[in-house]
């Protein structure tokens, strides 16, 4: 295995610092979706774009939750502070399947 890949399963699996999780995973990734995405990408490939976006930052989110324990005592609050960012960046999913459940059963 190359040595990504064994970063990108250490993360996976939550083997893995929570701030590497974070500052090379989540904010890049985060960065990404922000400034770039919308502005530099042709027409033609926007949807593989954000497809691979979508899929980068499902990954990001997974690294994140998993290695949130891996915090050092000092630095406790962060574990909680980076669960309830993993829930906020869901949160409007669940609520769309929610509001289409709601919609759909009515």
């Amino acid at each position: 295995m190359t040595k990504l890949m064994i970063q990108i399963l250490k993360l996976w699996n939550g083997n893995q610092s929570l701030a590497v999780a974070f500052w090379g995973i989540y904010v890049p990734i985060m960065a990404l979706h922000l400034f770039v995405i919308p502005k530099e990408i042709t027409s033609a490939l926007i949807f593989f774009a954000k497809f691979l976006h979508m899929l980068a930052w499902g990954f990001s989110l997974v690294a994140l939750w998993r290695c949130a324990p891996n915090v050092n005592y000092k630095n406790l609050p962060f574990r909680t502070l980076a669960k309830i960012l993993v829930v906020i960046n869901l949160l409007p999913f669940f609520l769309i399947i929610i509001v289409a459940v709601s919609v759909f059963f009515t």
